[in-house]
């Protein structure tokens, strides 16, 4: 926590507030640690953590609560202490996200999503600290990694095509983000490309990308592929259809990637498909 407290001594936070902002930082720091662990529950959290599949340490709180408790103590805090600056509402966006817990990282999304983006005080220019997020593998299960997508990312992503500004700029981002080594940024970028899946003009760019990621080992990255490919299925099977009937497509395929792109198909074309799939896969060996 030292490392954020360090940033009281900006020129511009107002002279007011920097003696009442230290003692909540720290304090806060400590009673929500503290709280949370009260609250878990060891039935949640051998759940949880069987969701999670053990890949985060887990209280066993869930997201009902986290959220209650994360905006009751927003309140307190904002009540007690006065207005907040941005920067260090952001800053403690992002030190929970960089936190062990998997009901810390919930709640920091949460926070950005229901405080921050409901205040427009999250934009394009905070993309960089996001990446960061990836690259400093803070982000690291698909429902922490899902909820950020669609929540806060995808946010950022619709309001700029609603406002007109630097859309297209975002939408080359997340196809960029397809192409990187992270898996989670990876399938960050494609669960908003899902929003876009219907929009034709995009279609040979996110068959690259789904091309690209599905041949990923991952069955995270798999999966998020076959769910593309069902939405873009909605507004042209025969672009699917092509897609799955080359060999090394259809082979990178996992069982449930391929349960998801075939969905919107036959039930014949189904089938026709996992034969194939189970053909292709027996040849190679």
């Amino acid at each position: 926590m030292a490392r954020r407290i360090l940033l009281l001594d900006v020129p511009e936070t107002p002279k007011h507030f920097a003696m009442s902002i230290h003692d909540p930082c720290a304090a806060w720091s400590r009673s929500f640690q503290k709280h949370f662990q009260k609250l878990g529950k060891a039935g949640d959290r051998k759940s949880i953590s069987i969701l999670i599949r053990d890949a985060l340490p887990v209280r066993g709180v869930k997201m009902l609560q986290i959220r209650y408790e994360l905006h009751h103590w927003y309140k307190e805090w904002t009540q007690a202490h006065g207005p907040v600056p941005v920067w260090l509402q952001k800053d403690f966006a992002f030190l929970l996200i960089e936190s062990c817990w998997y009901e810390d990282k919930l709640a920091a999304v949460l926070f950005m999503q229901e405080v921050l983006i409901c205040k427009q005080q999250i934009s394009s220019i905070d993309l960089p600290r996001f990446e960061s997020m990836f690259h400093g593998d803070h982000i690291r299960v698909y429902k922490v990694c899902d909820h950020f997508a669609e929540k806060v990312l995808g946010h950022l992503v619709a309001q700029s095509e609603r406002q007109g500004r630097q859309f297209e700029k975002m939408m080359d981002m997340l196809f960029s983000w397809t192409r990187v080594d992270n898996l989670w940024q990876s399938r960050a970028a494609l669960h908003v490309l899902i929003n876009y899946a219907k929009n034709t003009r995009l279609h040979e760019r996110l068959m690259e990308s789904v091309k690209l990621v599905v041949a990923r080992p991952e069955e995270e990255a798999k999966s998020i592929a076959g769910a593309v490919l069902r939405s873009i299925s909605d507004v042209d099977h025969a672009l699917v259809i092509e897609f799955l009937n080359w060999p090394p497509n259809i082979e990178n395929m996992s069982v449930i990637a391929l349960q998801k792109a075939t969905s919107r198909l036959t039930n014949e074309q189904k089938q026709h498909f996992r034969n194939l799939r189970r053909y292709v896969i027996a040849s190679r060996k």
